[in-house]
């Protein structure tokens, strides 16, 4: 029964993954339907079990593709014929400004364009210095662009276009004239964006730059006042995933509550940390990016509380299932849920191997966890990594070994600093000064490696049969590795 819903997973994978590169008609989908309904009549007639395993892989494959074909909608034909002229446009500003170092980006959901009643949604890229908001309704002048891909420093080819409409964006308007119509109303979204602003204006406050943009970041996936040139130090470090929203700074969060409730039923404890994890997620305001780190994060707790891989993997799978069927478009073409999945992976299977090849460790300070939890996510993203960035962080475990015994102390002091400097500047000083204290170490460790010649290399472009070659000695290895633990107990 397992490996008939495993087979049938994975023939709604194959499907989405098919139909996100290549267009399908509606033929072809009846077609697959007619073989799957003649594998089950034939199976049924002679009980021949392959036959009926196959039907669920080719039934599934069928409406993997179905719905990724549903959800491929054309941008509407009005607003397409006006590309490269410049446009008016009304419509909410749908989703938290994006807040860069030279600009901000904003997505407006249109309720008119060229005064024509028409709803699409257009990335508008627009002056740092005005106010937005989420909720405004908003009235928008520039010129209409379709977003096209490019090249990297690594010479790949980034897909920007299709990077986009998984979240329904099919144009763009740079050096846009922004102007308020009506204020935002009050919605549960806009007031949570609202606190998070609140509460980052008052790190800033307290805490000198660039550290308050690193506990921003940290804490709610801000990364505003870092700049460029301080987020690629913190790529070639390796050390990026503690200033995104991932699932690792939502997973000190549930940790840091488990840890409280160590002395209380297990159930308690982590029905606790996962309302934690919902609750920090509807914080920084439910993004796409926020609910799949948070949704990783719960299987993450999951699998190292209750010690069961096999389990939380079967949970990791249904999560993926569901995610991809809300939104077919994310399996091709959404590097943070693709590299999310693969880490999540890597925590499950391959940090327990690390764990016991380390096992002389002493794990004061969670050593031991952290490096074995560094090396296997790292173990598990890298051949995708390398394929789809072209960058390797040769420094990356000492870094991380550095710094992050000191991010749930960054995180702990920078909420309660911004917190309490909400009320009185005064009694949130202190608070702010050790967060400080924290960051510019952390700052320190970043700059100092990351200046180093030999601190990452560029690989070249290859094939993803490379890819598939990688993962599939991986699975051997961890296959290997699993049986001999077993064994291992046995005796």
């Amino acid at each position: 029964m397992h490996r008939t819903l495993l087979l049938g997973f994975f023939g709604f994978l194959g499907g989405v993954l098919i139909r996100s590169f290549f267009d399908f008609d509606l033929p072809i989908f009846l077609f697959l339907l007619l073989i799957g309904s003649s594998l089950f009549v034939y199976g049924a007639l002679t009980k021949n079990r392959f036959s009926l395993i196959l039907t669920v892989a080719v039934v599934m494959f069928a409406l993997g593709a179905l719905r990724f074909h549903v959800s491929d909608i054309a941008p509407p034909l009005f607003v397409y014929e006006r590309i490269d002229k410049t446009v008016t446009l009304k419509g909410y500003i749908s989703a938290e400004p994006d807040i860069r170092e030279t600009n901000q980006r904003v997505v407006v959901e249109t309720e008119y364009v060229a005064d024509v009643e028409i709803s699409t949604h257009v990335l508008v890229i627009t002056e740092r210095a005005r106010e937005l908001s989420f909720g405004e309704y908003v009235e928008v002048k520039g010129k209409l662009s379709l977003p096209e891909a490019f090249e990297t420093d690594s010479g790949r080819i980034f897909d920007y276009p299709n990077y986009l409409k998984k979240d329904g964006i099919f144009f763009t308007i740079s050096f846009a004239d922004v102007e308020i119509l009506e204020s935002a109303p009050t919605t549960l979204l806009g007031t949570l964006f609202s606190l998070k602003n609140t509460w980052q204006k008052s790190i800033e406050r307290l805490v000198p730059e660039p550290g308050a943009g690193l506990l921003a970041g940290m804490i709610v996936g801000a990364k505003r006042a870092l700049g460029g040139e301080l987020l690629d130090l913190f790529r070639i470090t390796g050390i990026i995933h503690i200033v995104v929203l991932s699932g690792y700074n939502i997973t000190i969060v549930a940790e840091a509550v488990r840890r409280v409730l160590v002395r209380t039923p297990r159930y308690i404890s982590l029905g606790m940390s996962a309302f934690f994890i919902v609750l920090f997620v509807l914080l920084v305001g439910a993004s796409a990016t926020a609910v799949r780190a948070g949704i990783m994060a719960v299987i993450a707790i999951l699998s190292r509380a209750i010690n069961r891989p096999y389990a939380i993997v079967r949970a990791l799978l249904l999560a993926g299932f569901l995610m991809i069927l809300w939104n077919p478009k994310i399996l091709a073409f959404d590097p943070s849920f693709q590299l999310s999945f693969l880490a999540t992976l890597g925590l499950i299977f391959i940090t327990p191997i690390f764990e016991r090849w380390l096992s002389r460790i002493p794990d004061r300070v969670a050593l031991r966890t952290i490096i074995a939890a560094t090396l296997g996510t790292q173990v598990a993203v890298l051949p995708w990594l390398l394929y789809i960035m072209g960058e390797f962080s040769i420094v990356s475990l000492p870094v991380n070994l550095l710094i992050l015994p000191t991010v749930p102390l960054a995180m702990l002091f920078g909420f309660l600093t911004g917190l309490l400097g909400i009320f009185s500047g005064v009694v949130a000083f202190p608070f702010g000064v050790i967060a400080h204290i924290i960051t510019f170490y952390q700052l320190a460790v970043v700059k100092v490696f990351g200046s180093l010649a030999f601190a990452s290399v560029v690989i070249p472009p290859f094939s993803i049969v490379l890819v598939v070659v990688a993962y599939g000695g991986i699975i051997w290895w961890v296959y290997k590795s699993t049986q001999s633990l077993k064994l291992t107990i046995e005796s």
